[in-house]
């Protein structure tokens, strides 16, 4: 028998040096963002933390959030003006969130006497 075939059959690789190959798959960019905001997370959850490193935290919390939206190729949010608010105030009649007929109120039981 082989010395191959004889280490084989216990279990043991093929060749007495031999090291299996790991295949380590690169992180992508985005998942990359969202460990690093993990950290900053716990970052910012310390209570010894001052202010000033607070505001650093923050900073850089809103920059990986900038950087997420590009990575999905999303556009920048569009600023909102005061004329396409009332453009929606007109267009709902005035109320933001409803805008058909009012609903009516609770039912009083008739009174008998």
């Amino acid at each position: 028998m082989s010395e191959a075939n004889a280490t084989a059959s216990l279990g043991v690789p093929f060749s007495v040096n031999h090291q299996p190959r790991i295949a380590l798959r690169r992180k992508s960019p985005y998942s990359q963002a969202l460990e690093l905001q993990d950290l900053l997370m716990k970052d910012a959850r310390e209570a010894t933390l001052k202010p000033v490193s607070r505001a650093i935290v923050a900073r850089a919390w809103r920059e990986l959030e900038q950087l997420k939206r590009e990575i999905k190729m999303k556009p920048k949010p569009k600023p909102a003006t005061l004329d396409e608010i009332e453009k929606a105030k007109r267009r709902k009649g005035g109320d933001y969130g409803f805008s058909g007929p009012r609903r009516p109120g609770p039912v009083e039981p008739p009174v008998d006497g």
